[in-house]
């Protein structure tokens, strides 16, 4: 899998991919957008997203509108309450997703995509170097399989926070949805 990355970096990228390994909480802000591409629709709001290993909690909202939705996932399963006070329940917030929404995203999978790091069953890897200093090297882009749907993933704009690079620009795409991520503040 990462054979065609030479040795020298290779050896950065795995560093680089251990320092994320030992991230157990971060915060992001800023907006994300989520395009339909069956039907030709988008949605763009700001995101306020904390994630802990057994906890995930997500505030979409808007400037002038406030609060239009929480998404949070624990171990007892995943709830949407929309800004009307609506609850949504499910086991995962991809099955809730998919269940009411029609949205058919693969949300449990997407804090690795976000902080950076490699999934199983990743292909077509590519890594760069994000800045002038010789030793990090970070994933740039991968294709991998996520509820039997093809997504490709676009990792750019890395930042350094707490000396890891993080991404601040994220883009994934599959054939039917698009999402853009764009991060303004990042908490490790």
């Amino acid at each position: 899998m990462l054979d065609s990355i030479p040795a020298i970096d290779r050896a950065a990228y795995q560093r680089h991919q251990q320092q994320l390994d030992s991230v157990d909480s971060w915060r992001l802000q800023g907006q994300i957008a989520l395009f339909n591409l069956r039907d030709d629709s988008r949605d763009a709001v700001y995101i306020d997203w904390r994630w802990t290993p057994t906890t995930t909690s997500m505030r979409f909202s808007h400037p002038l509108k406030g609060t239009l939705a929480r998404l949070e996932q624990t171990t007892a399963g995943a709830v949407l309450i929309d800004e009307d006070q609506n609850e949504y329940r499910a086991a995962t917030m991809t099955t809730l997703l998919q269940t009411y929404f029609g949205i058919s995203i693969p949300v449990d999978a997407l804090p690795g995509v976000v902080l950076g790091r490699l999934p199983q069953r990743a292909e077509n890897i590519t890594v760069v170097r994000p800045s002038t200093i010789d030793d990090v090297v970070v994933l740039s882009s991968y294709k991998v399989i996520a509820d039997e749907e093809p997504w490709q993933a676009e990792l750019s704009l890395f930042t350094a926070v707490n000396t890891i690079y993080v991404p601040s620009s994220i883009e994934i795409n599959a054939t039917d949805w698009r999402i853009k991520l764009r991060i303004t503040d990042w908490s490790l």
